[in-house]
């Protein structure tokens, strides 16, 4: 469990990634050790007492305007609207 809890935090000092993507590494890393328990590969699961609030990732929110949330490809953003309009 305690190298969960420092993997964990480590992700978080390096400030690369957002507090919403830390938490899903976490489940990412859940699923994945009860899945090695389901297939008898493992006996424990590290992750099982680990508390999103041991990580100390703060809430994040993520309100985003459409233009924000709008697909982009390449240097440019793709307008849905638009799409086959012609």
């Amino acid at each position: 469990m305690r190298d969960v809890i420092e993997y964990m935090q480590r992700l978080n000092q390096s400030r690369a990634y957002a507090p919403r993507s830390l938490k899903r590494k976490l489940s990412a890393l859940r699923s994945f050790y009860k899945f090695l328990r389901f297939d008898g590969r493992r006996h424990d699961n590290p992750t099982a007492d680990v508390q999103d609030q041991s990580l100390d990732v703060a809430s994040e929110s993520t309100t985003m305007t459409g233009r924000e949330a709008a697909p982009v490809h390449g240097d440019r953003r793709v307008d849905r609207g638009s799409a086959g309009a012609g």
